[in-house]
């Protein structure tokens, strides 16, 4: 486990510390001096060393982290200046958990010699207030994101900066997590602390504001540099390279793809802090390109996606635009991984660059077979039910699952490309010469398939790909592109399917969750929606894929343009996305809703008219009452038929009589979802994490219908909806209202009386 080391500021108590004999007595019972000492001996002092308020750094100390403190600090030295030069000066031998101020704080009794060199000066300099201050020398583990709860060094968080969550907004700091060792507390002059109090490793939580969309520790995001280049109309002229491009920051140089004759435009259209970290690259010829060695991670080449731009497609007549000949391949919902061997040694790489050998012994076993000294293949682990494939969460669930002995026997390497070859980097080499050579140097064996493809023209891509897709879709990769040129990759998914970073967590009764969540960037993030329940858990910050039913645009002013409002239909959670580290860009989704598809206009002609409905426009649709129910939990359901999808409420507690009677039922809103519900009527199995429906893994859930028929809304503003429905149980007007219990957004569900106001 890496190390992390701390220093953090405390203060001196400035009143003399009565020695009593239980003092003495800690002391000779925890110090164990060869000759024990008395009263007479010793001077003692106290200093307040640290507590559970953030600090001017952006840390804290969590209240079950102070105990640890308290145990760790006894028997370690009082220092001056964290110097090691010099031998101690005294040596604390108490500490205790005490309230100030309504803070727990570590409080801690330190001792010295009376008859020590300069003993008395000591005391007097304390004791006058002259010696304030001190500092704690610590060994921690985890800085944790107070926001996303991931380490604070690689998530987009920033102390003291607000953040949008769930339960509002908040400040960001991190927690000093798994303290392991307290090394000293040493006696500091103020200023005499450096202004950060961390590592090199740490830099990133000084508390620092940011000055051209930049922190002072030099830190670069991806989307402030494609938003300068957009603008400035050199965005298809370059290209970024790097990490920044997966992480979506860097602190380090910015590599930019760029001619030399565009260089001073793009200096020029960079925030000016920004410029001495430019580092330009011509292309990525052999000189420039990353290192491609065995054993060395080598970022994955993906296909495009930035702010401006996306060659991610989700429709067919899209294609026709390309230009040039390309290769068509099926595209799998596995782990993508590189394969790397060197003489007798396999390892088998993840996106996130963790080690995954161990559990593939079957696949590994195959590598070795090879008759070659040294290769570097780029595939994707797919996992297979019978002659079914099964979905990514089933293969990380696996590669997770650290049972023992593992059983690989019902995954498949998809093996498409190859970067490393018996001392040769070949990923300068045009991909179709890359398959060729595959083709020639790599046999298919139980365990290993190699990748099918096809090769067209742009005019044939469409009927081309219907042939050779997968239930996911398909890679369409120019023919001549080296490994290197994500411009010339692309990815046709047959599902509306997106990214999005987790910005508020629900936890619903019976165990399932709903999420709000955001596209654009983790420091950018656009808000899209809230999901369908689901039993994935996911915790703020993390990345979950999401399908939905199609996408719409609302324009802020009439017409299109980059204020316009984004809304999703039917967003179901698929699972979380560890190897993700940015949400998708807004490019993906003008790519769902792009207007010259001709199945996306009849998608479009569903959102106007919901929209229709939305502005308060009378609209007349289906309704259906369900009772829904699994063991001893129950709930009604009450669904609007609303254009092609469903909307409603889950309502708790239900009493038809007292709903009758004018009483007012507390209900959650369910957003958009499949138009199957309004029929449903029947059994739903236990929730293996595939179930719609049932929250439920122990228990069948139940559907029954109990009403329906037709509704109409009268009435709708913000947190308000008045409308008028005709069934056999539920006929009358009915009112929505929306309330706040304990923070969270409810409603409330009544009938109307014949001498109520709607108001």
């Amino acid at each position: 486990m890496e190390e992390l080391l701390g220093k953090i500021e405390a203060r001196l108590q400035e009143r003399e510390e009565q020695v009593s004999d239980e003092l003495i007595f800690l002391i000779n019972s925890r110090i164990n001096p060869p000759k024990p000492v008395t009263r007479e001996d010793v001077y003692v002092r106290t200093m307040f060393l640290v507590s559970d308020e953030v600090n001017s750094y952006g840390g804290r100390f969590p209240k079950e982290e102070l105990p640890r403190i308290a145990e760790f600090v006894i028997d370690s030295p009082v220092i001056v200046g964290h110097t090691k030069e010099r031998l101690p000066i005294a040596r604390n031998f108490k500490a205790e958990l005490v309230n100030k101020k309504e803070r727990t704080w570590v409080k801690v009794w330190f001792y010295w010699l009376k008859n020590s060199k300069d003993a008395l000066s000591l005391k007097e300099n304390i004791d006058h207030g002259i010696y304030k201050e001190c500092s704690l020398g610590f060994v921690f583990e985890f800085p944790e994101c107070s926001i996303c709860g991931e380490d604070m060094r690689r998530c987009q968080h920033i102390p003291f900066k607000t953040y949008q969550t769930q339960d509002g907004e908040k400040e960001a700091f991190f927690n000093y997590r798994n303290v392991t060792r307290v090394l000293e507390t040493s006696l500091v002059y103020r200023g005499a602390v450096p202004n950060t109090s961390m590592s090199d490793e740490l830099l990133l939580y000084q508390k620092h504001d940011c000055k051209d969309q930049v922190c002072k520790l030099g830190r670069v995001y991806k989307d402030v540099v494609e938003g300068a280049l957009n603008k400035a109309g050199l965005s298809d002229q370059v290209e970024l390279v790097g990490g920044i491009c997966d992480k979506g920051y860097s602190d380090h140089d910015l590599d930019i793809v760029c001619p030399p004759p565009l260089a001073k435009l793009v200096l020029e259209a960079l925030p000016p802090s920004y410029r001495s970290k430019i580092h330009f690259v011509q292309n990525l010829s052999d000189k420039n390109k990353p290192k491609v060695l065995p054993f060395g991670f080598i970022s994955p080449t993906k296909p495009q996606k930035s702010n401006s731009s996306s060659n991610e497609i989700f429709h067919l007549d899209n294609l026709s635009s390309l230009e040039g000949e390309f290769l068509i391949e099926p595209k799998y919902d596995g782990v993508r991984v590189q394969i790397h061997r060197k003489d007798r040694t396999v390892i088998i790489l993840t996106d996130e660059e963790n080690t995954i050998e161990n559990r593939f012994p079957h696949l590994v076993k195959d590598i070795l077979a090879y008759d070659h000294e040294s290769f570097i293949l780029d595939g994707e682990i797919v996992k297979y039910k019978g002659n079914s494939r099964l979905s990514h969460r089933e293969v990380t669930g696996y590669i997770h699952d650290k049972s023992d002995p593992p059983d690989d026997s019902h995954f498949k390497f998809k093996l498409f490309d190859l970067l490393y070859l018996n001392g040769e980097d070949t990923t300068s080499l045009p991909l179709e010469q890359r398959k060729n050579l595959l083709k020639r140097s790599f046999s298919d064996t139980n365990f290993i398939h190699k990748v099918k493809y096809e090769k067209s023209n742009p005019e044939d891509l469409p009927s081309k790909i219907k042939n050779i897709a997968t239930s996911e879709g398909s890679m369409i990769k120019k023919k001549d592109s080296k490994y290197f040129d994500k411009k010339d990759w692309y990815k046709w998914k047959r599902h509306f399917e997106l990214d999005v970073l987790v910005t508020g967590v629900e936890k619903n009764k019976g165990g399932s969750y709903n999420y709000a969540c955001a596209v654009g960037s983790r420091s950018n993030p656009i808000n899209i929606g809230t999901t369908y329940s689901t039993s994935v858990r996911a915790k703020i910050g993390d990345i979950i894929r999401v399908r939905v039913d199609y996408v719409s645009k609302s324009p802020a002013n009439g017409d299109y343009d980059e204020d316009d409002k984004f809304t999703w239909y039917a967003p179901r959670v698929l699972d979380k996305r560890s190897d993700k580290k940015e949400p998708d860009p807004i490019s993906v989704l003008e790519r769902m809703i792009d207007r010259k598809s001709s199945a996306d206009r009849r998608r479009l002609s569903a959102a106007e008219h919901l929209k229709a409905a939305d502005c308060g426009q009378r609209t007349v649709d289906r309704f259906v009452l369900q009772l829904h129910w699994w063991g001893k939990a129950k709930h009604h359901d009450l669904r609007f038929q609303k254009g092609k999808v469903a909307i409603g409420l889950t309502l708790f507690e239900l009493d038809l009589d007292g709903l009758n009677r004018g009483r007012r039922f507390l209900c959650e809103w369910k957003d958009y979802h499949d138009l199957k519900w309004m029929d449903f009527e029947g059994e739903i199995p236990p929730n293996k994490g595939d179930a719609e429906g049932n929250p439920s893994k122990n228990y069948t859930a139940h559907m029954k219908i109990l009403d329906s028929g037709n509704y109409k809304i009268l009435e709708r503003k913000s947190g308000f909806t008045r409308f008028e429905i005709k069934g056999k149980i539920l006929n009358g007007v009915y009112l929505m209202r929306k309330v706040k219990l304990k923070g969270k957004d409810r409603w409330l569900f009544w009938k109307r009386s014949t001498d109520e106001t709607d108001m």
